[in-house]
């Protein structure tokens, strides 16, 4: 979970920072179904929780890469460099 984190810190393709930070969200699912199981007779509140961020976590991954994909310059631009053009920024 927080390796995964950690590495998206410092990718510059926006392709596997979405990626790694999706690895990173299934380890928290993991770990959740993991405490539904353990807790016995109060799993299922656990549970739900769980499946509560599975469904939180694909719609709004969902709606980055839409986001992305309508802001990109280019289809083959999903370098961070490439994010100065859409700003302005650009040297």
């Amino acid at each position: 979970m927080f390796m995964a984190a950690f590495i998206a810190l410092f990718q510059t393709n926006t392709k596997r920072i979405l990626a790694y930070s999706s690895v990173s969200q299934m380890g928290y699912i993991l770990m959740g179904t993991g405490c539904a199981a353990y807790m016995g007779l109060e799993g299922p509140m656990g549970f739900s929780g769980t499946m509560m961020h599975i469904f939180n976590h694909a719609f709004f991954k969902a709606g980055m890469f839409m986001m992305v994909g309508a802001v990109m310059p280019g289809p083959t631009a999903w370098s961070w460099e490439n994010w100065a053009a859409c700003s302005g920024n650009s040297r």
